[in-house]
């Protein structure tokens, strides 16, 4: 094969050292490497192919080994996972105009594009993490803290961007202090207890900043000073449950492994959320199984778990692949590195570790959580607080003092009792005024007509049995493959085979509404176009739009945004590539069983109660048009909230028929027959409407099908009410 069709990147991880990440998740070089060979729209007329080597972790040897894959002629370099060898590494990859991914480094340098212009990452940045503390100290009612970090640079980075989040919010940091890592100074390992000791007396939070063998050694110790009693909770970031084994640290083989387990099991780790789908467990199957093949021969124990970074090494460099695929097509060159980052910025795919979101500054946007066991510690449910019962100094116990702090209250409260009166009052008008503000000005939800992109309207096709299509008000036929789009399934309910598919015909099947498909942004949208040439922003307009635009679950379909342009008025809508469950349902030659019924269901259900729940409350208008599916066969529910913005519309006669029909949905007390529509919503009415879908999946049939009566007379038995 010749040279100029030959991609070559470098992949850099550390294999050994103190954070041997590597070792459980290098096959995913291949995996990737294997799948981008494979996809013929890919690269086509390329051989992609990988050089590796450990890092170690340490900056000279990662440093040293991009400077011999500089040598070797690679393409792109992919990693590390360590700041203290990304930075450096990547001001150097830059020099070269050579691109650069990481799957693991968080600093927050690296976001810096003036410095680092051919870097990007799949991972977010450390400093993207103080909301999700300050959420739990909220949710616990904690205010004073201690902290222990690592002299690491990078966590360093994070302790001082997480330490002004807490003080911006009024969090007391009682007690801070670093030390060196016990891989580097074995006298500190030593020094760890004595720490904890004089920690303990002076805060009950500690958040702890360092790597899972310092983490270990912490742990232990607090074991051994009765702190795991529950009166203390220990929060960290990004702890790999394998790091409970001493093997896999710098402590070794000490005995306490099964301790170090229990030690860990009252940690509240936030890290990077892991996905739970069948897709993602079949990804880290096929990662352990090629760990043992060529060219790593790894075999991994039991006791050894495959990491989320896994997913963010195959997603780096499928991210590379795509913008290197762009760059080309374009007619660039695979060695213009600024040309090749440049097309991965603002970009949204899927890959192996969820939806990958890459910001203008080539950080992938976070999607944290919060793991923790149940046992806080002692046999506990319940969260410690941050102080002792009887106070630091025990002065909650004295009852003089308890009684001298009355007296004082007394003679004091009424003369600051006014002064504390306005200071509450300026603080409502300042949050209010804050808040208005935000509602005027914050407008991401705001769509120029100019970017988005129609698809081509007026067309119709047949496609034979297999595709999905849908008809959109005859403004566009859109036909779509109702395959999967990637060699992973989606979940054990969800069929293997590509089914179910769907075909509409012009039958009661037949989904008609103003709704068109379209481009933004580089993104496939649903656009509903709504019967009125213009709209007023009111106050109860712009908070609708903010709090559907801030709504986010796997089953409510994304709000991309809205346009206000007169006479464009629209509602832009993620789009769901398999359609609606009415027409999956309606399609008699899908073979649906029990268990893919029942997590369509459950889907449903969830979202639903994630919006009642939410400032949106209820949907009002659920259906089985407005549930739509997605390329994994999750039910995503749409056409959600916004009820004043779509208020006012001019009313359209679609028939007496059809607009009988559209209330077979409607709770009966919410049918006005003298003029046929809708009128209030509620939840109940939701859970109505819910139950008619929950027929139409048991029996894949319309609602009341039994029923020998036409549209209008299944409304009127309804409301009458049906016996």
């Amino acid at each position: 094969m010749c040279n100029e069709k030959e991609v070559k990147i470098g992949v850099l991880l550390p294999m050994t050292g103190y954070w041997p990440i590597g070792k459980t998740s290098a096959s995913a070089i291949t995996i990737a490497v294997d799948r981008i060979n494979q996809d013929h729209t890919l690269l086509p007329g390329y051989n992609v192919s990988f050089l590796w080597n450990d890092s170690m972790c340490l900056a000279a040897e990662g440093l040293n080994q991009a400077v011999e894959f500089r040598i070797s002629g690679v393409d792109a370099i992919i990693g590390d996972g360590c700041d203290i060898i990304c930075e450096p590494a990547a001001i150097l990859a830059a020099s070269w105009n050579l691109p650069m991914v990481s799957w693991g480094c968080e600093s927050s340098k690296l976001s810096e594009k003036s410095i680092y212009q051919t870097f990007a990452r799949t991972v977010g940045s450390f400093t993207k993490m103080g909301d999700l503390f300050l959420s739990v100290f909220r949710y616990f009612k904690w205010k004073s803290i201690g902290i222990l970090a690592s002299t690491e640079s990078i966590w360093q980075l994070a302790m001082s961007g997480l330490m002004k989040d807490f003080l911006e919010n009024d969090i007391d940091i009682r007690y801070l202090h670093t030390l060196s890592p016990g891989h580097v100074l074995v006298t500190e390992r030593e020094e760890f207890k004595s720490t904890l000791l004089l920690a303990k007396e002076k805060a009950r939070i500690f958040v702890m900043l360092c790597y899972g063998g310092d983490m270990r050694a912490l742990m232990l110790n607090a074991l051994d000073l009765g702190m795991l009693n529950g009166d203390f909770a220990f929060l960290t970031v990004n702890l790999l449950p394998s790091a409970a084994v001493g093997n896999n640290t710098f402590m070794g083989n000490d005995g306490r492994d099964a301790e170090a387990t229990l030690a860990f099991r009252g940690i509240l780790s936030i890290h990077v959320r892991e996905p739970t789908t069948t897709l993602w467990k079949s990804f880290k199957q096929k990662v352990r199984d090629k760990m043992n093949a060529f060219p790593f021969h790894i075999k991994l124990d039991d006791s050894e778990q495959v990491e989320v970074y896994a997913g963010a090494i195959y997603d780096a460099i499928y991210l590379y692949a795509n913008a290197l695929n762009e760059t080309l097509a374009a007619g660039g060159s695979k060695r213009d590195g600024r040309a090749i980052v440049k097309r991965m910025l603002n970009r949204e795919f899927e890959g192996a570790s969820g939806k990958v979101r890459i910001d203008s500054s080539g950080d992938r946007e976070p999607d944290y959580s919060l793991k923790c066991e149940r046992d806080l510690g002692g046999g506990r449910t319940r969260p410690p607080q941050d102080k002792p019962r009887c106070g630091w100094d025990r002065e909650l116990c004295l009852e003089e003092e308890k009684q001298a702090a009355r007296i004082v209250n007394v003679v004091i409260g009424a003369s600051i009792s006014g002064v504390v009166v306005l200071a509450f009052m300026f603080f409502i008008i300042i949050r209010k005024l804050r808040y208005e503000a935000d509602l005027a000005e914050n407008m991401t939800w705001k769509i120029i007509f100019e970017d988005i992109k129609m698809k081509e309207e007026g067309r119709q096709e047949t496609k034979p049995q297999g595709m999905l299509s849908f008809k959109f008000n005859n403004l566009i036929t859109h036909n779509l493959s109702a395959g999967p789009s990637s060699p992973f399934t989606h979940r054990a309910m969800r069929r293997s085979d590509g089914a179910p598919s769907a075909s509409s015909d012009h039958d009661d099947n037949t989904v008609h509404v103003s709704t068109n498909i379209g481009e933004y942004h580089g993104q496939t949208v649903v656009i509903k176009r709504l019967r009125k040439r213009s709209i007023q922003l009111t106050r109860e307009v712009l908070i609708e739009l903010k709090q559907v635009r801030d709504l986010s679950h796997e089953n409510l379909n994304p709000f991309i945004g809205a346009c206000i342009e007169s006479p464009n008025i629209l509602l832009v809508w993620s789009y769901c590539k398999k359609g609606s469950l009415q027409d999956v349902l309606s399609n008699d030659e899908n073979k649906i069983d029990y268990a893919f019924k029942l997590s369509m269901s459950i889907d449903i259900a969830a979202g639903m109660k994630y919006l009642h729940n939410s400032p949106v409350k209820l949907h009002g208008n659920l259906a089985s048009s407005h549930c739509m599916i997605d390329s994994h066969w999750v039910v995503n529910i749409t056409d959600w909230g916004l009820n004043n913005f779509k208020a006012g519309q001019e009313k359209v006669d679609c028939g007496a028929t059809k607009m009988y029909a559209d209330l077979l949905w409607t709770a009966p007390e919410h049918i006005n027959l003298s003029k046929v529509e809708r009128e209030g919503l509620s939840q109940k009415a939701d859970v109505y409407s819910y139950g008619i879908i929950l027929q139409e999946i048991a029996t894949r049939s319309k609602p009341f099908t039994d029923c020998p009566l036409g549209p209008k007379g299944r409304i009127d038995a309804v409301v009458t009410p049906f016996k």
